[in-house]
Order: structure tokens, then sequence, then C-alpha cells
């Protein structure tokens, strides 16, 4: 995801169903709300601030 593994078009409508932001700094996407809730970082943003987003707001 992210960079270098962006989601397709289709992946997107098919595995997430919403928009976010991840500790009000990161964008996300988002989807099975109510179930496994999966997450992940919208395209052409790196992986590792979800990462740094959590140390931030943890120190």
């Amino acid at each position: 995801m992210a960079i270098f593994k962006r989601l397709t078009k289709e992946q997107i409508t098919r595995d997430y169903d919403h928009y976010a932001l991840f500790m009000g700094i990161v964008p996300i996407y988002v989807g099975d709300v109510y179930g496994e809730c999966r997450v992940a970082v919208r395209n052409w943003w790196p992986d590792w601030l979800l990462d740094l987003a959590e140390v931030i707001r943890f120190s």
C-alpha cells in the first residue's frame, strides 16, 4: 500500500468503506468497521506514518 504498493480502485471499493484521518494526522482507508476493521494508509502516503503517529501520541 502507500507509495510502492498502491491499492487499485477495485481493491479500494471492494475492501474499504470510509476515508478517515488516523489520530488526525495520517489519511487512511477504513473497511469493515463492524468486523475485523481493516485499515490502510491512503495511496501516496508512506506506511511508517502510522507508526510515527502512534509514537507521537503515546510519548
